[in-house]
């Protein structure tokens, strides 16, 4: 199975860090939301929109 793999420049990885640490119920266990499918899915597409790379979905963005 292949899988595309991005790589990022240090500004893009910093922008990376940046978003993802804004959507909480992502990465903070303690957060309210983090068992909260619906919600991280939520925070995952929001997540998405911000970082606007071209075929980065959801998918790859749990995978980086």
């Amino acid at each position: 199975m292949s899988q595309k793999l991005l790589k990022f420049g240090p500004a893009d990885l910093l922008k990376f860090i940046e978003t993802y640490r804004s959507h909480e119920c992502l990465w903070y266990t303690e957060n309210v939301n983090y068992k909260n499918r619906d919600a991280r899915n939520a925070a995952l597409a929001a997540f998405e929109k911000e970082f606007r790379v071209p075929g980065f979905g959801p998918k790859e963005i749990r995978t980086k």
